[in-house]
């Protein structure tokens, strides 16, 4: 484990309290995938007895295209679409986000090797019409 990241966990500072309190956001937003599942919405609900997730089914990792469709990136798209905003791309997905933290998870992050390749994607050109023709081959 990266020591920076080691520190965010253990420290006492009022960063590393703020990083375990929303350590699942923070997991999230620099997650390459998101989870697919079907679940009891009705047993989900908080507002009655203990939070319960059960999952009914297939659990699956969802994907999202390449390129965002509605103009605003997530999971893995974070990595290559628009890097000079990457930061600020990041910053929009919640408000109880700490900039410091954040920026020093894209710097651990910068040594993890998927997080690289997906990085090298901002060096392929032309990536949306790559993307486009890939789909419409299927």
């Amino acid at each position: 484990m990266p020591t920076e990241l080691r520190n965010l966990f253990l420290g006492d500072s009022e960063e590393c309290q703020h990083f375990r309190t929303y350590s699942r956001v923070y997991n999230n937003m620099f997650a390459f995938t998101s989870l697919g599942v079907h679940y009891d919405r009705e047993l989900a609900k908080r507002n009655r007895g203990i939070y319960t997730f059960k999952v009914q089914g297939q659990i699956y990792h969802f994907i999202d295209d390449l390129i965002p469709s509605a103009g605003k990136a997530k999971n893995l798209q974070l990595y290559f679409y628009d890097n000079q905003n990457e930061l600020t791309n990041r910053m929009t997905l919640s408000n109880n986000l700490n900039e410091r933290i954040v920026t020093k998870l894209m710097d651990i992050l910068k040594l993890n090797p998927y997080s690289t390749f997906l990085r090298s994607l901002t060096v392929v050109p032309n990536l949306s019409e790559f993307y486009i023709a890939l789909n419409s081959q299927v």
